[in-house]
């Protein structure tokens, strides 16, 4: 911008003609004060620094030095920890299940039940439709969901969910787990919901699946040796969120 196109300035005669002792009353004669105040300047001023001392009014900075910015640490002792190579087995036939999925999604080996759903703000009603009442359409599916009183965690059901409503729900169950404990039909609900949630996980269903991992881990520590096969489900998933969903700092 032209900046002579905004305030003209009068030539340098008629700055130094200019009384300095006079009061600016407008913008021009303040600018012309300016102007004839330079003349009287050095062009540069250097100052030595080198004998120059600062005096320190606080603490030096030290970063994040002595901030807790570690989670909390969710190691339980338990003899029950399977071996890595136990682990790496489950993360890989976790694997294996996905495809398998994704190829009957594909091929339309398994079609979806339309079922009406709650809208995803209606946590209670989602509460009950997952675990405390079935849904009239999936009541022929509860015989092979023995566990299950509320709609069973069948393929048929979840092909039908939106990839939205998967990420919701694993957050949702996940949130009941810490209030009502992992019970089974939680634990295979959310187990359906990760075999078909897609990739990349959105941030918040990352941030649910690390308190999975923290709560598996702690229920687990409080199971006595002669429960093997209830400790190896709740390793289960650790193994699959800590190696197949890459939070390698969770694995056991």
């Amino acid at each position: 911008m032209d900046q002579e196109a905004c305030l003209a300035i009068e030539d340098d005669e008629s700055c130094s003609s200019y009384s300095m002792e006079n009061v600016a009353m407008s913008a021009g004669e303040y600018l012309k004060q300016v102007r004839e105040t330079r003349k009287y300047c050095e062009d540069v001023v250097r100052i030595d620094g080198r004998n120059l001392k600062i005096k320190q009014n606080g603490k030096k900075w030290e970063g994040t030095k002595g901030l807790n910015l570690k989670e909390e640490n969710v190691e339980c002792q338990t003899s029950l920890v399977p071996s890595k190579e136990w682990q790496e087995a489950k993360s890989h036939d976790f694997a294996s299940k996905r495809d398998q999925l994704e190829e009957f999604r594909k091929t339309g080996k398994i079609r979806a039940i339309q079922l009406k759903l709650p809208r995803m703000s209606e946590e209670e009603e989602w509460h009950q439709f997952l675990l405390e009442k079935c849904a009239p359409k999936a009541e022929s599916l509860k015989s092979k969901f023995e566990n299950h009183v509320g709609t069973p965690p069948a393929l048929s059901v979840v092909f039908g969910f939106a990839p939205r409503t998967v990420n919701e729900l694993i957050t949702y169950l996940v949130e009941w787990s810490e209030s009502e404990g992992l019970t089974r039909p939680i634990r295979e609900w959310i187990f359906a919901l990760i075999l078909v949630v897609q990739l990349p996980l959105l941030p918040d269903v990352i941030s649910s699946l690390r308190d999975l991992v923290k709560i598996c881990k702690k229920v687990r520590s409080t199971l006595s040796a002669d429960r093997i096969d209830e400790s190896n489900e709740f390793s289960m998933f650790i193994a699959v969120v800590s190696l197949f969903f890459n939070q390698k700092d969770l694995t056991d």
